[in-house]
């Protein structure tokens, strides 16, 4: 549990920001590192200790996109959630998968993530040798950039001046194994990789597909921006 020190600076914070609501997190256990939460006051522990309202938003399925279990199944996981005063789903398949099929609950609504406008001009293009592709997210084996890398020799066989640009970036073992692949299939002059970039109408202003690659999205903000442009 929470100690008494954190407790109390958790009633400072509410008693001088004035705050009604709490969001917090739930316990998962991990199948690929077997992180184990159980000792942790969740959110909606802390947020009744409180006194305070508790929402909880759910933006991924966890189990399908990420591979992490909630500690106390599926039924559970649903149970756990509902204890919460309100629930947000960032999509009706996270909804679903996570009420495991049943109708949303009178305090549990469905709300898309918000995107910029993209103040663009859409303009026809022709697709010519010079095809500029892109991928866009951090590195993660489900975002899936090694499908789309693999995928590179046979379109460059149609399009030869074809150029696979990488958005995004995450140190850790799935950088080294793109960076490995891309050189163990001689596509150093093939595959651009661009780093973090926060202005989305810099990745896309020079994109004429965007590969879509990851096994598996509660919302595809990705998909979304690309399909403003």
């Amino acid at each position: 549990d929470v100690c008494s020190s954190d407790l109390n600076l958790l009633r400072q914070i509410k008693e001088e920001t004035g705050a009604r609501i709490l969001c917090g997190v739930m316990p998962f256990v991990s199948r690929r590192n077997a992180v184990f939460m159980k000792n942790e006051m969740t959110g909606i522990e802390v947020a009744k200790k409180l006194g305070v309202k508790h929402i909880s938003h759910i933006r991924e399925f966890m189990d399908l996109d990420h591979g992490a279990q909630f500690i106390m199944g599926k039924k559970g996981k649903k149970r756990f959630i509902n204890q919460s005063d309100g629930v947000i789903y960032v999509s009706y398949s996270v909804a679903n998968h996570v009420n495991l099929g049943e109708p949303l609950g009178k305090s549990q609504r469905v709300i898309y993530n918000g995107l910029k406008d993209a103040n663009v001009e859409f303009e026809d293009k022709e697709i010519c040798n010079s095809l500029n592709l892109g991928v866009v997210g951090i590195f993660d084996k489900a975002k899936g950039q090694d499908l789309a890398i693999n995928a590179m020799p046979k379109i460059l066989k149609i399009f030869p001046n074809a150029k696979l640009n990488i958005w995004g970036d995450k140190e850790g073992g799935f950088k080294r194994v793109i960076h490995k692949l891309v050189k163990s299939l001689n596509l150093d002059n093939s595959v651009v990789f661009h780093g973090f970039e926060k202005n989305s109408n810099q990745i896309y202003k020079d994109m004429d597909i965007l590969l879509m690659c990851s096994r598996c999205e509660g919302f595809g903000r990705v998909t979304v921006e690309a399909m403003q442009r």
